[in-house]
């Protein structure tokens, strides 16, 4: 294209090459608008999706209804009635993992799920407990903790012990 061909920034119809314009940023941003019934019936199809265990997930379910994910999960900010359906319906997943945990030898993915369901399940759950008992024989286990790692960093007393004769190293001349 030659120098006199070119369009300058500030004539009409210029546009810098592979960058999109600002109604096509636009149109690629916009949400879709869904009606009262197209919500409804996604919500139900979502639901329906997760409780049946064909998606293990938001997202997925979302996308194999034809929903944007991001607005899935504004409806479950948004609508309290659509997040407590969603919580119970991981719940009766869970459940339904647990006895199928139960049943089958191959647990571990199903164990990993119900880690991510009830925090019991968890490796790192704590468990706080305030009895008196207890906080006596955890002072006491840490004072006989102390009083070994004591006695292997600092000896109380130096032994010497004699070495024969015929086990010392002759200097070499």
């Amino acid at each position: 294209m030659g120098a006199k061909n070119r369009k300058l920034k500030g004539d009409p119809g210029y546009r810098r090459v592979g960058r999109p314009t600002n109604a096509e940023l636009a149109e690629r941003t916009r949400a879709p608008k869904y009606t009262i019934a197209q919500m409804l019936e996604y919500k139900a199809e979502i639901l329906r999706l997760l409780e049946s265990g064909e998606c293990l997930t938001l997202a997925e379910a979302a996308k194999r209804v034809g929903a944007k994910p991001t607005r899935v999960y504004a409806w479950l900010e948004s609508d309290p009635d659509f997040t407590e359906l969603h919580r119970l319906v991981k719940k009766m997943a869970a459940d339904a993992i647990e006895v199928e945990f139960r049943t089958h030898a191959n647990f571990i993915p199903q164990m990993m799920l119900l880690k991510g369901a009830y925090p019991e399940y968890r490796d790192n759950y704590r468990f706080i407990a305030t009895s008196g008992k207890l906080e006596e024989l955890l002072k006491e286990l840490a004072e006989v903790a102390r009083k070994q790692n004591k006695g292997i960093n600092e000896p109380s007393t130096k032994i010497d012990v004699p070495v024969p004769e015929d086990t010392k190293q002759k200097e070499s001349v």
